[in-house]
């Protein structure tokens, strides 16, 4: 499609850039474009995804010799097959790695690489994992000529969630660390402290949370971010999306209730109590989940924050007589991928999980439906769950359903859409 020759284009003719482009609009197809013009690429995506790109590239691009790499693991008994998947890669022109294997990746495995591509690349925002430190040491040693980062939401909670990510695409070219040396200065210039916001965690720890608002530098931001950012709305030709909010009433104790109103409306909460406040109130909300399911008579996705509400609506619709399969945090990409393929091709009326666990990289236009049984409150997160119905190769209207309780979910409403409305702000200076 034009939009994917231009973004290849784009990226071509840089050493450092961010694709920013909408979950649905074929990022894998233009990453292996990308990595097709390359001597040897790395591509770093959720090891949910690895075997996803291995099946696009042998699809799109079957000249290309792509290996995975998924070994994350530290034992001795693991050494052997680690040396195995290393002499493999050799022959390889694109190598895939989940992020968490790239532990693995010494600075010797990271030379031969002439490009790299960050798939998701907001799992990389944060800069203190081990993750990110590694691979910023390894690569800060021997650049390679050319890294990408790809994403539909870059920045799914936070302005300040841009810092770490253009510091890992730096290079001669692109300086960006010299200016802003530390994410402390980069708020400085982009965002305001609004308020010093108290939380009391267990054992009664006291925590000081600084709370930023806006976006208060657009200009510089774009004199800055611009030219290595490639951002561009895209009409897939798909049909309408509608969002509902669909208010339900949940049977849930008033003491839990009062924590939850505590958390919100006080100056400081009681961050236990909190949590668990959200948790209950997304289980009480299962069986209607699954009843709203059961009377659209159609396939259908189903995402919640908690597992024990997954496995309560899973109860509910098989009882139905549905036929549903989960995905679980402890499936590894295989099964998964097996999962996604036996609900795409009929085999299951509804698949299910958590906006963690399946809302990144997946394909599920067999349905028009998602239903959200609660609000992650990172509004780019819930983007995410619902782009894996509404992308290309969908053919019918969508509809998106939030399952709200009055009293417990409009404030995780007002906060998502306050955060929206700053994160649009970055996309209005692109």
């Amino acid at each position: 499609m034009p939009h994917q020759l231009e973004a290849i284009d784009f990226a071509m003719k840089r050493p450092s850039s961010l694709l920013w482009l909408k979950q649905g609009t074929g990022k894998t197809l233009i990453g292996l474009g990308i990595a097709s013009k390359q001597d040897k690429t790395l591509i770093i995506c959720p090891r949910s995804l690895v075997f996803n790109w291995k099946q696009e590239a042998s699809k799109a691009f079957p000249d290309l010799k792509v290996g995975v790499f998924l070994s994350a693991m530290t034992n001795k008994s693991a050494s052997k097959k680690l040396l195995e998947e290393y002499r493999n890669l050799k022959m390889c022109d694109v190598v895939v790695a989940g992020y968490e294997s790239t532990l693995k990746l010494t600075l010797g495995k990271l030379k031969a690489f002439t490009c790299v591509i960050f798939d998701e690349v907001q799992r990389i925002k944060n800069h203190k994992s081990e993750h990110y430190k590694h691979l910023f040491k390894c690569l800060g040693k021997n650049p390679p000529k050319k890294m990408v980062g790809m994403s539909g939401t870059p920045f799914p909670n936070d302005v300040s969630e841009a810092w770490p990510i253009y510091r890992m695409l730096e290079n001669d070219e692109f300086v960006f660390t010299d200016k802003y040396p530390s994410i402390s200065a980069f708020r400085k210039k982009f965002q305001t402290l609004q308020r010093t916001q108290t939380v009391y965690t267990k054992r009664n720890q006291i925590l000081q949370i600084p709370v930023y608002s806006g976006f208060i530098n657009k200009t510089e931001y774009q004199k800055i971010f611009s030219p290595v950012t490639f951002r561009k709305e895209i009409d897939m030709g798909l049909g309408k999306l509608t969002e509902q909010d669909l208010r339900i009433t949940a049977k849930i104790s008033n003491a839990l209730l009062e924590n939850l109103k505590q958390g919100f409306f006080n100056d400081g909460y009681d961050l236990e109590n909190f949590q668990t406040a959200r948790r209950y109130s997304a289980i009480s909300k299962a069986k209607a989940a699954a009843e709203y399911v059961m009377d659209g008579n159609e396939p259908a996705v189903v995402f919640s924050c908690y597992p024990e509400a997954i496995e309560r609506t899973e109860k509910v619709l098989t009882e139905g007589g549905l036929k549903c399969v989960s995905l679980a945090s402890e499936d590894d990409s295989r099964e998964r991928s097996r999962k996604v393929k036996a609900f795409q091709d009929g085999e299951f009326d509804v698949i299910m999980g958590t906006q963690g666990v399946m809302s990144e990289g997946y394909t599920l236009t067999r349905a028009a439906l998602v239903v959200l049984i609660d609000m992650d409150p990172r509004p780019k997160t819930n983007e995410q769950a619902i782009y894996r119905i509404y992308r290309k190769g969908q053919t019918k209207p969508c509809r998106a359903v939030f399952l709200s309780h009055s009293d417990v979910d409009s404030r995780i409403i007002e906060i998502t859409t306050n955060k929206n409305r700053h994160i649009d702000k970055i996309e209005e200076s692109m």
